[in-house]
C-alpha cells in the first residue's frame, strides 16, 4: 500500500521510486493528492483508494471566504467537475461520517463504492479509571468544561449568555481551556463574571485527566452551520464518561451521534431555557449524571474504539486486494 498525504514535488518524485504497489491510498483534502494517486495507480496497475476527511471546495463554498457569486463562476464549477471526476475514478472511497457518505452520493459517486471509516478514540488513553484530578478542575463546585479551539465556528454569544445566567449560582463554575482568534474577545465580554476561568491548552498527556475531571462537557455551535463531520474531540468527551451538552443545528452529524449515544443532550442554539434545565438536572441528580456518562463511554467503545475502526480499515484493504 502506498500512502499519499500531500500534493508536492517531493511526493511526485517518490512515486517513481516505488517498486510494487497493490493499493494507492490518498487522503483528501487535498484533491491534488487524488490526482497523483491516479497517476501512480495507472503506472503500477494498482487499486485507488480515496479517504475523504473533508471536502475542500465545499468548505470554501459554505464559508464566508468567497461571495456566493463566485460559487457560480466557471472556475468554481470546473473545480467541482474535476473533484467529481477524480473521486469517481477511485475503486473505493471511504469517509468519516454518514453525512459525508450522503454528500458523496450527491456528487454522483456510486454508493457501492463508499465505505464508512470514522475517526477513532483511544479508550486506554482517555480513561476515567486512571483519573488524577486536574488542577484546573479541582474545586468542589459543579464544573462545566469547554476544551478546544476558541474560534469563529462556535456560538460564543450563546455561551456568554449562559455564563451570565448562571453567574449567581454559587456551586457552578465554567472552565475554558484553549486558544484561538476569539479568546481575547471572549475574556473581555466575560471579565465581570466570577464563575469562569480561562486556561491555555494542556499538554497531550494531561488531556485524559482534564476531560475526566469535568462534571459536564459543553460545545456551542452556530445554528447556521450544518457539520457533515464529527470533530474528534466529541469522541474524547464521550470517552471521558461524563455527559455532554451540545447546541447547534439539529441536522448536524454531532446531533445524530449525541442522540444515538444517550450520553448527553443536543439542543437548538436558541433553546437556552431547556439548556438551563438540563444543566440543573445533571447537577442535582448524580444518578442521571452517571447514567449519561456510562452511556457515552459504552457508545464510543461499541462504535469508535481504535481496535474496531482499524479492523474496518484492514477489511477494506483486504477487499481491495482480492
Amino acid at each position: 500500500i502506498f500512502h499519499l498525504l500531500d500534493f508536492s514535488f517531493g511526493t511526485f518524485i517518490n512515486i517513481f521510486k516505488v517498486k510494487e504497489v497493490d493499493v494507492v491510498l490518498c487522503i483528501a483534502p487535498f484533491i491534488g493528492t487524488v490526482f497523483l494517486g491516479k497517476i501512480l495507480s495507472r503506472i503500477k496497475k494498482a487499486k485507488l483508494w480515496v479517504h475523504v476527511q473533508d471536502f475542500e471546495f465545499d468548505a470554501v463554498s459554505d464559508s464566508n471566504i468567497i461571495e456566493n457569486k463566485a460559487n457560480k463562476s466557471p472556475i468554481f464549477k470546473l473545480l467541482f467537475w474535476v473533484e467529481r471526476k477524480l473521486l469517481n475514478s477511485a475503486s473505493i472511497i471511504s469517509t468519516i461520517s454518514t453525512s459525508m457518505i450522503l454528500k458523496l452520493k450527491d456528487k454522483t459517486i456510486p454508493i457501492k463504492k463508499c465505505r464508512l471509516l470514522p475517526n477513532w478514540v483511544d479508550l486506554d488513553f482517555i480513561n476515567p479509571e486512571k483519573l488524577r484530578r486536574h488542577e484546573y478542575l479541582s474545586s468542589p463546585k459543579f464544573k462545566i468544561l469547554y476544551s478546544g479551539n476558541i474560534g469563529e465556528k462556535q456560538d460564543w454569544n450563546f455561551f456568554i449568555q449562559l455564563v451570565k445566567k448562571l453567574n449567581q449560582e454559587p456551586d457552578v463554575e465554567f472552565i475554558v481551556v484553549g486558544d484561538g482568534s476569539k479568546k481575547k474577545w471572549l475574556e473581555t465580554n466575560l471579565s465581570k463574571s466570577k464563575n469562569i476561568s480561562f486556561h491555555l491548552p494542556v499538554a497531550y498527556n494531561e488531556l485524559s485527566d482534564l476531560l475526566c475531571s469535568a462534571d459536564l462537557h459543553v460545545l456551542f455551535q452556530k445554528n447556521e452551520v450544518i457539520d457533515t463531520v464529527m470533530p474528534s474531540k466529541i469522541l474524547a468527551m464521550l470517552a471521558s464518561q461524563k455527559p455532554s451538552l451540545i447546541t447547534g443545528n439539529l441536522k448536524s452529524e454531532v446531533a445524530t451521534i449525541i442522540n444515538k449515544s444517550k450520553g448527553g443532550e443536543y439542543f437548538d442554539s436558541n433553546d437556552i431555557i431547556d439548556v438551563l434545565k438540563f444543566i440543573k438536572q445533571v447537577k442535582d441528580n448524580k444518578k442521571m449524571n452517571e447514567k449519561f456518562g456510562k452511556n457515552a463511554r459504552t457508545f464510543v467503545a461499541s462504535n469508535f474504539s481504535k481496535e474496531k475502526i482499524l479492523n474496518q480499515f484492514k477489511n477494506t484493504f483486504t477487499e481491495l486486494t482480492k
